[in-house]
């Protein structure tokens, strides 16, 4: 079969309707129109196309669902066009998702051949380390720029918010704090003669 659209089943399937996981396998997906979670892409399309699907899809994957990015297939047409070099595309995904991205973004690979074509499935989970990134982050230390460990990247989604900002500002200080009426981290007021 040259085009994926012969791997269609019977029943249509709606772009924005999500079937339970046991409904529909990854490569019957391969067939329906792009959406939130189904991408299509040549082979030729590369690492930095690859790495901005993968990452938006770490991003975006609702709990319970898979993202699926076929390589070898065209986007427009669906036909199937194949992978020269699956091994190597394999591991180079499998780079992207362990070492490219922070943090790492969970995923499996499934090939298969279609009339000596072989297309390759990347397979994307929900995370729940989101947000990720196609690229490390780096802070200065004195002098030098640092790759951020997991404490500094956390210290960056922190400062996103003022409180976590300000709250960082204080870190490694010596702080008092004074709860008035209430307990610190309780919302029930204190007894009149508590002391």
């Amino acid at each position: 079969c040259k085009s994926a659209a012969s791997l269609c089943f019977c029943t249509p399937v709606m772009a924005n309707v999500r079937l339970p996981r046991s409904s529909v396998t990854v490569w019957d997906r391969i067939s329906h129109p792009e959406d939130g979670l189904t991408e299509r892409k040549p082979e030729a399309a590369g690492e930095r196309d690859f790495k901005e699907t993968i990452c938006a899809f770490a991003n975006s994957v609702p709990l319970g669902a898979e993202g699926i990015l076929f390589i070898g297939v065209a986007d427009k047409t669906e036909e199937i066009l194949g992978c020269k070099g699956v091994d190597s595309l394999q591991k180079t995904i499998s780079k992207i998702c362990s070492n490219d991205c922070y943090p790492p973004i969970p995923h499996r690979l499934e090939s298969r051949k279609f009339d000596d074509k072989i297309v390759l499935a990347v397979i994307i989970p929900h995370s729940t380390q989101r947000p990720h990134f196609s690229g490390h982050a780096f802070r200065r230390v004195g002098s030098e720029n640092k790759k951020s460990d997991e404490a500094a990247y956390s210290d960056f989604i922190a400062t996103r918010s003022s409180v976590g900002a300000k709250l960082l500002e204080y870190r490694g200080k010596q702080v008092l704090i004074r709860s008035q009426g209430k307990k610190l981290g309780d919302s029930k007021p204190l007894p009149p003669n508590y002391s």
